[in-house]
């Protein structure tokens, strides 16, 4: 139950990414090229640059809050499953966890999960730069030069 309703999630939130950087991005001033007639160009202003880095980031933030609050519940569920009493019924049993598991984690543990994920996030931000920097050194230098 637990990872198709985070795929669900995270899919919504990956559309409503999508459409929040397809109207960023359309954000600027059209330049119009004399020999590109039916196309012109976008030049964006240092806020909007900067408001792209923070949607990248948050990109990254949310993603690895949703997943980390997907273990969270799935843990807890799996921790009250194992201290449950063994007469109580399994359906109902099921859905109570689930409903626990959220509680426990929107009541006592957004935070911690919030500043996890916040970790994760600056984690994966730096990989990616880093990873960047790699492949763009990589294919500015001549074959001589390539140690790898």
């Amino acid at each position: 139950m637990i990872p198709p309703v985070n795929f669900i999630c995270i899919l919504l939130f990956l559309v409503f990414w999508l459409m929040v950087s397809i109207f960023l991005y359309s954000v600027g001033d059209v330049v119009k090229k004399p020999k590109s007639l039916p196309f012109g160009t976008f030049v964006h202003s240092k806020t909007v640059k900067y408001l792209a880095y923070y949607l990248i980031f948050a990109l990254f933030w949310i993603m690895a809050f949703l997943m980390a609050a997907a273990d969270f519940i799935l843990s807890t569920a799996t921790g009250f499953w194992y201290h449950k009493k063994s007469n109580s019924p399994v359906l109902y049993c099921f859905y109570s966890l689930f409903r626990s598991g959220t509680k426990y984690l929107f009541r006592y543990h957004t935070g911690s999960v919030a500043f996890g994920s916040l970790l994760v996030a600056i984690v994966w931000l730096l990989q990616v730069v880093l990873e960047f920097i790699s492949v763009d050194n990589y294919f500015n230098l001549g074959k001589a030069q390539r140690s790898w």
